[in-house]
Protein backbone atom coordinates (compact mmCIF):
# COMPACT_ATOMS: atom_id res chain seq x y z
CA UNK A 1 0.00 0.00 0.00
CA UNK A 2 1.07 3.56 -0.64
CA UNK A 3 1.16 6.06 2.18
CA UNK A 4 -1.02 9.08 2.82
CA UNK A 5 1.69 11.38 1.46
CA UNK A 6 1.70 9.46 -1.86
CA UNK A 7 -2.07 9.70 -2.10
CA UNK A 8 -1.99 13.44 -1.39
CA UNK A 9 0.79 14.00 -3.95
CA UNK A 10 -1.24 12.16 -6.59
CA UNK A 11 -4.33 14.26 -5.88
CA UNK A 12 -2.37 17.51 -5.70
CA UNK A 13 -0.12 17.07 -8.78
CA UNK A 14 -1.80 14.28 -10.81
CA UNK A 15 1.06 11.79 -10.48
CA UNK A 16 3.36 10.17 -7.96
CA UNK A 17 6.66 8.29 -8.37
CA UNK A 18 7.27 5.15 -6.31
CA UNK A 19 11.00 4.45 -6.45
CA UNK A 20 12.17 0.86 -6.99
CA UNK A 21 8.72 -0.57 -6.33
CA UNK A 22 9.56 -3.88 -8.00
CA UNK A 23 12.15 -6.45 -7.04
CA UNK A 24 14.81 -7.75 -9.43
CA UNK A 25 12.85 -11.00 -9.79
CA UNK A 26 9.66 -9.11 -10.67
CA UNK A 27 11.58 -6.93 -13.13
CA UNK A 28 13.05 -10.03 -14.77
CA UNK A 29 9.54 -11.34 -15.51
CA UNK A 30 8.49 -8.09 -17.20
CA UNK A 31 11.73 -7.79 -19.17
CA UNK A 32 11.35 -11.38 -20.41
CA UNK A 33 7.69 -10.72 -21.25
CA UNK A 34 8.62 -7.52 -23.10
CA UNK A 35 11.37 -9.18 -25.12
CA UNK A 36 9.17 -12.10 -26.16
CA UNK A 37 6.28 -9.86 -27.20
CA UNK A 38 8.62 -7.52 -29.04
CA UNK A 39 10.07 -10.44 -31.01
CA UNK A 40 6.59 -11.39 -32.26
CA UNK A 41 5.53 -7.85 -33.21
CA UNK A 42 4.53 -7.22 -36.82
CA UNK A 43 6.17 -4.26 -38.50
CA UNK A 44 8.93 -1.79 -37.72
CA UNK A 45 8.98 -0.76 -34.07
CA UNK A 46 9.47 2.91 -34.85
CA UNK A 47 7.73 3.55 -38.15
CA UNK A 48 4.84 1.07 -37.99
CA UNK A 49 4.17 0.68 -34.28
CA UNK A 50 5.13 4.12 -32.97
CA UNK A 51 7.17 2.44 -30.19
CA UNK A 52 4.00 0.95 -28.63
CA UNK A 53 3.53 -2.83 -28.51
CA UNK A 54 0.38 -4.32 -26.98
CA UNK A 55 0.43 -7.99 -25.91
CA UNK A 56 -2.98 -8.59 -27.54
CA UNK A 57 -4.28 -6.54 -30.47
CA UNK A 58 -7.98 -5.76 -30.03
CA UNK A 59 -10.28 -5.67 -33.05
CA UNK A 60 -11.91 -2.39 -34.16
CA UNK A 61 -15.50 -1.74 -33.12
CA UNK A 62 -18.24 -2.86 -35.48
CA UNK A 63 -19.75 -0.05 -37.56
CA UNK A 64 -23.26 -1.04 -36.48
CA UNK A 65 -24.41 -3.04 -33.44
CA UNK A 66 -25.13 -6.73 -33.92
CA UNK A 67 -28.44 -8.41 -33.07
CA UNK A 68 -27.45 -8.47 -29.40
CA UNK A 69 -26.84 -4.71 -29.40
CA UNK A 70 -23.06 -5.12 -29.13
CA UNK A 71 -20.47 -3.21 -31.18
CA UNK A 72 -17.88 -5.97 -30.69
CA UNK A 73 -17.26 -9.10 -32.70
CA UNK A 74 -17.93 -12.19 -30.56
CA UNK A 75 -14.29 -13.27 -30.35
CA UNK A 76 -13.13 -9.75 -29.60
CA UNK A 77 -15.69 -9.31 -26.81
CA UNK A 78 -14.50 -12.55 -25.20
CA UNK A 79 -10.87 -11.41 -25.30
CA UNK A 80 -11.84 -8.08 -23.73
CA UNK A 81 -13.98 -9.55 -20.92
CA UNK A 82 -12.79 -13.12 -20.24
CA UNK A 83 -9.53 -13.80 -18.43
CA UNK A 84 -9.33 -17.25 -19.99
CA UNK A 85 -9.66 -15.87 -23.54
CA UNK A 86 -7.29 -12.97 -22.93
CA UNK A 87 -4.66 -15.12 -21.27
CA UNK A 88 -4.89 -17.69 -24.06
CA UNK A 89 -4.34 -15.00 -26.72
CA UNK A 90 -1.56 -13.35 -24.74
CA UNK A 91 0.25 -16.62 -24.08
CA UNK A 92 0.67 -17.14 -27.82
CA UNK A 93 3.21 -14.30 -27.70
CA UNK A 94 4.80 -14.76 -24.28
CA UNK A 95 5.42 -17.85 -22.16
CA UNK A 96 5.49 -15.72 -19.00
CA UNK A 97 2.11 -14.05 -19.58
CA UNK A 98 0.60 -15.61 -16.47
CA UNK A 99 3.45 -14.36 -14.27
CA UNK A 100 3.31 -10.86 -15.77
CA UNK A 101 -0.46 -10.60 -15.30
CA UNK A 102 -0.21 -11.95 -11.76
CA UNK A 103 2.17 -9.10 -10.97
CA UNK A 104 -0.17 -6.54 -12.55
CA UNK A 105 -3.26 -7.84 -10.78
CA UNK A 106 -1.72 -8.23 -7.32
CA UNK A 107 1.17 -5.92 -6.51
CA UNK A 108 0.62 -3.16 -9.07
CA UNK A 109 -3.17 -3.09 -8.69
CA UNK A 110 -2.73 -3.17 -4.92
CA UNK A 111 -0.59 -0.04 -5.05
CA UNK A 112 -2.92 1.70 -7.50
CA UNK A 113 -5.99 0.97 -5.38
CA UNK A 114 -4.76 3.61 -2.94
CA UNK A 115 -4.99 6.26 -5.66
CA UNK A 116 -8.32 5.73 -7.45
CA UNK A 117 -11.73 4.60 -6.18
CA UNK A 118 -12.59 0.92 -6.32
CA UNK A 119 -15.35 -1.40 -5.19
CA UNK A 120 -14.30 -2.36 -1.68
CA UNK A 121 -16.77 -5.26 -1.69
CA UNK A 122 -14.90 -7.04 -4.47
CA UNK A 123 -11.63 -5.26 -3.71
CA UNK A 124 -10.97 -5.02 -7.43
CA UNK A 125 -9.75 -2.56 -9.99
CA UNK A 126 -10.20 -3.42 -13.67
CA UNK A 127 -7.47 -3.93 -16.25
CA UNK A 128 -8.21 -1.44 -19.04
CA UNK A 129 -5.08 -1.77 -21.17
CA UNK A 130 -1.47 -2.87 -21.12
CA UNK A 131 1.36 -1.91 -23.43
CA UNK A 132 5.11 -1.93 -23.69
CA UNK A 133 6.61 1.38 -24.79
CA UNK A 134 9.97 0.57 -26.35
CA UNK A 135 12.15 3.24 -27.95
CA UNK A 136 14.88 1.94 -30.27
CA UNK A 137 18.49 3.19 -30.13
CA UNK A 138 19.51 6.32 -32.00
CA UNK A 139 19.97 5.59 -35.69
CA UNK A 140 23.04 6.57 -37.75
CA UNK A 141 23.52 10.28 -38.38
CA UNK A 142 21.63 10.37 -41.67
CA UNK A 143 18.51 9.06 -39.91
CA UNK A 144 18.69 11.13 -36.71
CA UNK A 145 16.09 13.73 -37.72
CA UNK A 146 13.45 11.06 -38.36
CA UNK A 147 14.36 9.18 -35.19
CA UNK A 148 14.06 12.33 -33.08
CA UNK A 149 10.66 13.23 -34.46
CA UNK A 150 9.15 9.74 -34.28
CA UNK A 151 10.38 8.32 -30.97
CA UNK A 152 9.46 11.41 -28.95
CA UNK A 153 5.88 11.48 -27.64
CA UNK A 154 4.03 14.82 -27.81
CA UNK A 155 2.23 16.36 -24.84
CA UNK A 156 -0.97 14.49 -24.02
CA UNK A 157 -3.07 13.15 -21.18
CA UNK A 158 -4.22 9.55 -21.33
CA UNK A 159 -7.95 10.29 -20.98
CA UNK A 160 -7.78 12.39 -24.14
CA UNK A 161 -7.92 9.14 -26.14
CA UNK A 162 -11.39 8.41 -24.74
CA UNK A 163 -14.82 9.90 -25.44
CA UNK A 164 -15.90 12.59 -22.98
CA UNK A 165 -18.43 10.37 -21.17
CA UNK A 166 -15.81 7.64 -20.75
CA UNK A 167 -13.52 10.10 -18.99
CA UNK A 168 -15.82 10.12 -15.97
CA UNK A 169 -14.62 6.63 -15.03
CA UNK A 170 -11.42 7.11 -12.96
CA UNK A 171 -8.28 5.57 -14.44
CA UNK A 172 -4.62 5.37 -13.50
CA UNK A 173 -1.67 4.64 -15.79
CA UNK A 174 1.13 2.66 -14.11
CA UNK A 175 4.28 3.53 -16.08
CA UNK A 176 7.03 1.10 -15.04
CA UNK A 177 10.67 1.70 -15.97
CA UNK A 178 12.35 -1.53 -17.10
CA UNK A 179 15.62 0.39 -17.63
CA UNK A 180 17.06 3.47 -15.97
CA UNK A 181 15.30 6.25 -17.88
CA UNK A 182 16.04 9.97 -18.06
CA UNK A 183 16.11 12.80 -20.60
CA UNK A 184 18.92 11.14 -22.58
CA UNK A 185 17.02 7.97 -23.49
CA UNK A 186 13.34 8.87 -23.72
CA UNK A 187 12.48 10.17 -20.28
CA UNK A 188 9.11 11.47 -19.11
CA UNK A 189 8.29 15.14 -18.66
CA UNK A 190 5.32 16.01 -16.45
CA UNK A 191 3.08 19.07 -16.24
CA UNK A 192 1.82 18.85 -12.64
CA UNK A 193 -1.60 20.26 -11.83
CA UNK A 194 -1.27 23.88 -10.65
CA UNK A 195 -2.72 24.50 -7.22
CA UNK A 196 -6.12 26.08 -7.74
CA UNK A 197 -7.52 25.94 -4.24
CA UNK A 198 -9.85 23.38 -2.66
CA UNK A 199 -12.13 21.55 -5.08
CA UNK A 200 -15.75 22.17 -4.25
CA UNK A 201 -18.56 19.98 -5.54
CA UNK A 202 -19.28 20.73 -9.18
CA UNK A 203 -22.44 19.13 -10.62
CA UNK A 204 -20.77 18.96 -14.06
CA UNK A 205 -17.88 16.87 -12.74
CA UNK A 206 -19.60 14.01 -11.01
CA UNK A 207 -20.31 10.39 -11.93
CA UNK A 208 -22.54 11.04 -14.96
CA UNK A 209 -20.42 8.95 -17.32
CA UNK A 210 -20.84 5.81 -15.21
CA UNK A 211 -24.49 6.16 -14.25
CA UNK A 212 -26.33 3.02 -13.28
CA UNK A 213 -23.13 1.33 -12.10
CA UNK A 214 -22.42 3.12 -8.84
CA UNK A 215 -24.03 3.06 -5.46
CA UNK A 216 -23.34 4.60 -2.08
CA UNK A 217 -19.75 5.12 -1.03
CA UNK A 218 -18.27 4.18 -4.44
CA UNK A 219 -20.42 6.81 -6.14
CA UNK A 220 -19.25 9.37 -3.60
CA UNK A 221 -15.62 8.36 -4.11
CA UNK A 222 -15.88 8.67 -7.92
CA UNK A 223 -17.56 12.07 -7.57
CA UNK A 224 -14.77 13.27 -5.28
CA UNK A 225 -12.06 11.94 -7.59
CA UNK A 226 -13.62 13.64 -10.62
CA UNK A 227 -14.06 16.91 -8.75
CA UNK A 228 -10.36 16.92 -7.89
CA UNK A 229 -8.78 15.74 -11.13
CA UNK A 230 -11.11 17.26 -13.73
CA UNK A 231 -11.11 20.57 -11.85
CA UNK A 232 -7.33 20.69 -11.68
CA UNK A 233 -6.92 19.54 -15.28
CA UNK A 234 -9.13 22.47 -16.32
CA UNK A 235 -6.74 24.74 -14.46
CA UNK A 236 -3.80 23.16 -16.32
CA UNK A 237 -5.50 23.83 -19.65
CA UNK A 238 -6.03 27.49 -18.85
CA UNK A 239 -2.42 27.81 -17.68
CA UNK A 240 -1.05 26.27 -20.87
CA UNK A 241 -3.21 28.45 -23.09
CA UNK A 242 -1.80 31.62 -21.51
CA UNK A 243 1.78 30.50 -20.96
CA UNK A 244 4.66 31.90 -22.98
CA UNK A 245 7.00 29.43 -24.65
CA UNK A 246 9.75 30.00 -22.09
CA UNK A 247 7.45 29.40 -19.15
CA UNK A 248 8.80 26.58 -16.97
CA UNK A 249 5.27 25.28 -16.39
CA UNK A 250 4.83 24.80 -20.14
CA UNK A 251 8.20 23.05 -20.46
CA UNK A 252 7.27 20.54 -17.77
CA UNK A 253 9.36 18.74 -15.17
CA UNK A 254 11.83 16.06 -16.37
CA UNK A 255 11.84 12.81 -14.41
CA UNK A 256 14.84 10.56 -13.89
CA UNK A 257 13.42 7.16 -13.04
CA UNK A 258 15.34 4.13 -11.81
CA UNK A 259 14.50 0.69 -13.22
CA UNK A 260 11.80 -0.97 -11.18
CA UNK A 261 10.21 2.35 -10.25
CA UNK A 262 6.57 3.18 -11.08
CA UNK A 263 5.12 6.52 -12.14
CA UNK A 264 1.40 6.48 -11.36
CA UNK A 265 -0.44 9.03 -13.52
CA UNK A 266 -4.02 10.24 -13.47
CA UNK A 267 -5.79 10.17 -16.81
CA UNK A 268 -5.79 13.98 -16.74
CA UNK A 269 -2.15 14.85 -16.00
CA UNK A 270 -0.26 16.02 -19.07
CA UNK A 271 3.04 14.37 -19.95
CA UNK A 272 5.37 13.76 -22.89
CA UNK A 273 8.63 11.91 -23.45
CA UNK A 274 11.87 12.73 -25.22
CA UNK A 275 13.57 10.83 -27.99
CA UNK A 276 15.97 8.01 -27.16
CA UNK A 277 19.39 9.42 -27.97
CA UNK A 278 21.28 6.48 -26.45
CA UNK A 279 22.70 3.43 -28.19
CA UNK A 280 20.39 1.03 -26.34
CA UNK A 281 16.71 0.12 -26.35
CA UNK A 282 14.65 1.97 -23.74
CA UNK A 283 11.81 -0.12 -22.28
CA UNK A 284 8.79 0.74 -20.13
CA UNK A 285 5.65 -1.23 -19.30
CA UNK A 286 2.35 0.58 -18.75
CA UNK A 287 -0.75 -1.25 -17.56
CA UNK A 288 -3.78 1.00 -17.11
CA UNK A 289 -6.37 0.30 -14.44
CA UNK A 290 -9.87 1.68 -13.94
CA UNK A 291 -12.53 1.84 -11.25
CA UNK A 292 -15.03 0.00 -13.46
CA UNK A 293 -15.20 -1.14 -17.09
CA UNK A 294 -14.91 1.92 -19.33
CA UNK A 295 -17.56 2.34 -22.04
CA UNK A 296 -17.66 4.78 -24.93
CA UNK A 297 -21.34 3.92 -25.25
CA UNK A 298 -23.34 1.97 -22.68
CA UNK A 299 -26.28 1.69 -25.05
CA UNK A 300 -24.24 -0.46 -27.44
CA UNK A 301 -21.81 -1.85 -24.84
CA UNK A 302 -18.89 -0.25 -26.71
CA UNK A 303 -15.89 -0.89 -24.47
CA UNK A 304 -12.90 1.45 -24.68
CA UNK A 305 -10.41 -1.33 -23.99
CA UNK A 306 -10.27 -4.39 -21.76
CA UNK A 307 -12.73 -5.07 -18.96
CA UNK A 308 -10.93 -7.65 -16.80
CA UNK A 309 -11.36 -7.57 -13.00
CA UNK A 310 -7.93 -7.75 -11.37
CA UNK A 311 -9.19 -9.72 -8.38
CA UNK A 312 -10.55 -12.51 -10.60
CA UNK A 313 -7.40 -13.49 -12.46
CA UNK A 314 -7.50 -17.31 -12.56
CA UNK A 315 -5.13 -19.13 -10.22
CA UNK A 316 -2.50 -20.38 -12.63
CA UNK A 317 0.30 -22.61 -11.30
CA UNK A 318 3.70 -20.90 -11.29
CA UNK A 319 6.23 -22.24 -13.76
CA UNK A 320 9.04 -24.24 -12.14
Amino acid sequence: MLGKADEEHFGRYGFVVVTQALSEAELAVLVDDCDQILCTADGDLLNDLGCVVEPVALQPHLDTPDTNGSCHAVGDLLVRTSWESYLSARSERSSVSAEALRLVCTKIAGLASTLIPHDRTSGSLWLLNEQYIVKPPLRPLRHQAATSAESAFAWHHDSSYMASDAQHTPTVSCWIALDDIDESNGGLRMRPYPYSGPCSSDPCLQADGVQGSLQGSLQDAVRTFNNIHMHRYGSVTRTIETAVAADAAAAGIPLSVQRGSIVFMSGFVEHCSTTNRSGFYRRAFMPQLSTLPVFESRQHQRLVGLALPASRLPQIPRQP
